[in-house]
């Protein structure tokens, strides 16, 4: 008997094959080359993936990857987004760098569980945008990675997770932003890491915490603004850290605070105005402080806690003011100056 299609049959053979648009089985492939680039393969060679070749682009908010991983990263291999975009179903991670010396950069990946990942050394991580994945936007766990203009936003729509979770050592973040997520803006943790130019803003925890830092390998925090966060601008525990004109503003906690443990960091140069705590706050022992200036704070301006033993004194190099602050019981100073650095009163 000749077998015919009706339009029904048609309708549900399509219908049972939609659920595969995003579980394809997994493979290798190049962007833009080919078939192209599906949910759940391997990128083994450099390319740029595009919507007319490459499935796992979404441009439509209800076509997205169901599969574990949107797209693996081999080693040494430059995967271009081409300004797309990859979804996820609030599941897996959206690109994970697989290998050494791997390149993501330019486009979008949300709505995964974590936006990107890698456990790798030596990668690049550059304009990407990880947006409302379920924890974490961009979590580094490897050494010696860069990540270059980079924006973190409303991650950790599950309930909690920060813009930028890095670990391992010696990683370098330039010029990122991180904004509205449900955990840390910038969370860094291990030795030897510099963040320049990064902004953290209205994050619901800490804007940029880094825990960490030995005297042989130091962290080394320049020019980074926190604003807006729901508890303290820059917080940082570790010793021998050096935080050089940053700016932390109108957070909820702190601007900058040095925990208890924190030992030998220096501070220069930096500035922390209308906190609704205090503005710069040293609880640690032997940090040097240099010209750090607190205006408008609801607590103390620029206050180092004393510390009994003469080893152990905190440093006031000279040029540290604090003005018009809240915070009098500690340092008995009213008025335009409020700022003591070992119950040595800091003038303007």
């Amino acid at each position: 008997m000749k077998r015919t299609w009706t339009k029904l049959s048609i309708l549900i053979g399509l219908a049972l094959l939609l659920p595969l648009a995003g579980t394809a089985w997994a493979a290798n492939c190049t962007p833009g080359v080919g078939l192209g680039c599906s949910c759940g393969d391997t990128v083994t060679a450099s390319g740029t993936l595009t919507a007319a070749l490459d499935p796992v682009v979404s441009t439509d908010p209800f076509v997205f990857c169901t599969t574990a991983t949107g797209l693996t990263v081999d080693a040494g291999v430059t995967l271009d987004l081409g300004g797309e975009t990859i979804r996820g179903d609030h599941s897996g991670t959206g690109v994970k760098i697989n290998g050494d010396g791997a390149t993501v950069t330019n486009g979008t990946i949300r709505g995964f569980n974590i936006g990107l990942s890698t456990a790798k050394d030596g990668g690049i991580i550059s304009k990407i945008k990880a947006f409302r994945n379920k924890t974490d936007g961009i979590k580094v766990t490897g050494d010696g990675n860069l990540l270059l203009q980079n924006r973190a936003e409303e991650n950790g729509i599950g309930g909690n997770g920060d813009g930028m979770s890095i670990a391992g050592d010696g990683n370098t973040l330039e010029s990122n932003k991180a904004s509205r997520n449900t955990g840390i803006g910038i969370n860094v943790t291990g030795d030897g890491h510099t963040l320049d130019k990064n902004t953290a803003e209205e994050n619901s925890k800490d804007g940029i915490k880094v825990a960490g830092g030995t005297t042989l390998s130091p962290n080394t925090l320049t020019s980074n603004k926190a604003f807006n966060n729901r508890d303290n601008g820059i917080n940082v525990t570790g010793d021998g850290n050096t935080l050089n004109k940053n700016t932390a503003n109108e957070n909820f906690g702190s601007g900058i605070i040095l925990g208890s443990g924190a030992e030998s960091n220096t501070l220069e140069g930096n500035k922390a105005d209308k906190n609704s705590v205090d503005g710069v706050l040293v609880s640690g022992k032997k940090n040097s402080l240099k010209k750090n200036s607190a205006k408008q704070n609801d607590g103390e301006g620029v206050f180092a806690k004393f510390q009994a033993v003469l080893a152990d004194k905190n440093i006031d190099t000279g040029g540290n003011k604090g003005t018009d602050n809240g915070g009098v019981d500690d340092d008995g100073l009213a008025g335009e100056v409020d700022c003591e650095i070992d119950a040595v009163a800091c003038l303007p």
